[in-house]
């Protein structure tokens, strides 16, 4: 998806957009479970989660309320 900034003339292009309403699960199903499998077939990844405070990053990310967190349900 390409993204047009009218007020710098600059053009971004993107993998993916997602909805403020989307759950955190299909976020982590979309965009991070891929990477976990291939980190545990040799690759490197890295993930950044970027937003507004108290939009659940941390949670996503899978340290939220001591559970197991999703990349490790994934990896094991």
């Amino acid at each position: 998806m390409k993204v047009q900034d009218t007020i710098s003339n600059r053009t971004y292009e993107l993998d993916g957009v997602f909805d403020p309403c989307c759950a955190q699960k299909t976020v982590y199903e979309k965009a991070v479970q891929p990477l976990v499998k291939a980190v545990l077939q040799g690759y490197n990844a890295t993930v950044l989660a970027y937003g507004q405070t108290g939009s659940g990053k941390t949670f996503t990310m899978g340290t939220g309320g001591g559970l197991q967190s999703r990349p490790q349900v994934t990896a094991f």
